[in-house]
């Protein structure tokens, strides 16, 4: 009885942040640009464009630039309510409160730009 109530109370802590735990903190994000060839940063990372970066679920800007211009743009994030509210069932505040820290509750959409756009 007393193992069992101890594997129950461990399992209850362990599910915390279930999106997180299976979404990771972290999601590749695609960056296209028309034209190619523009300057892309999101946090510490960057690379020209077309390209792709691994970077934490909780960023919320990516930076272009084209020569001295550089102009922020906030991420576009769609949520996963469905899996995030469904995997912390059991303790749902403080899971919830993880994954949308963490980034897990997160799915970052693909960055698309006009070169127009950066003028």
């Amino acid at each position: 009885m007393k193992k069992s109530m101890i594997a129950g109370m461990a399992a209850v802590f362990l599910l915390q942040a279930c999106a997180t735990i299976v979404h990771t903190s972290e999601q590749k994000v695609q960056i296209n640009t028309v034209p190619p060839g523009i300057s892309a940063r999101i946090g510490t990372q960057d690379c020209v464009t077309p390209c792709t970066l691994n970077v934490p679920r909780a960023s919320d800007r990516v930076y272009l630039r084209k020569g001295k211009t550089e102009k922020e743009y906030y991420l576009d994030k769609g949520y996963n309510l469905g899996a995030t509210i469904c995997g912390n069932i059991l303790w749902l505040v403080p899971g919830l409160i993880v994954d949308f820290i963490a980034g897990g509750a997160y799915t970052i959409k693909p960055i698309n730009v006009r070169f127009s756009d950066l003028d």
